[in-house]
């Protein structure tokens, strides 16, 4: 079995992946550069510096949510010096099916935060648990698919 500092490894530097995104570039990029971080903040994130984290994004450049995220956690790995890289949910089930949504979904982005060690200290994903009640009160108005 890969381990967490293999697929790090195996991941497309952060810049690398959005230079060569086909599908919603401009909109992250309009995101991460409207996104700041407060001084208050940035505090936070200085002490979070000494703890060396990496994060390991799945994604795929055609999904709104890591649209709206990607570009937040960009902005928060440079304040917090987090190397950031991206592997493709597509091209890696292998490790998608080990961060299921529900354990069922392929739901993305994923955000495994290591530390050097490559041992797994956080995970992030799909949404932000106020965006998932949201999202879920808004289907649960519609028709039945049918």
């Amino acid at each position: 079995m890969t381990t967490l500092n293999e697929w790090f490894e195996k991941g497309i530097p952060a810049q690398e992946f959005v230079s060569s995104m086909k599908v919603h570039k401009e909109n992250l990029q309009s995101i991460k550069d409207g996104f700041s971080i407060s001084p208050e903040d940035q505090v936070f994130f200085d002490a979070l510096k000494k703890k060396e984290l990496r994060v390991i994004v799945i994604t795929e450049d055609w999904c709104g949510d890591a649209m709206m995220n990607i570009p937040i956690l960009l902005n928060i790995s440079e304040a917090a010096n987090i190397e950031t890289r991206m592997v493709l949910r597509d091209q890696n089930l292998e490790l998608m099916d080990q961060y299921l949504t529900n354990g069922t979904a392929r739901s993305i982005p994923i955000f495994i935060f290591i530390d050097k060690e490559g041992e797994e200290k956080a995970v992030w994903g799909p949404r932000a648990p106020k965006v998932q009640e949201f999202v879920m009160g808004l289907r649960s108005d519609l028709p039945a698919k049918e």
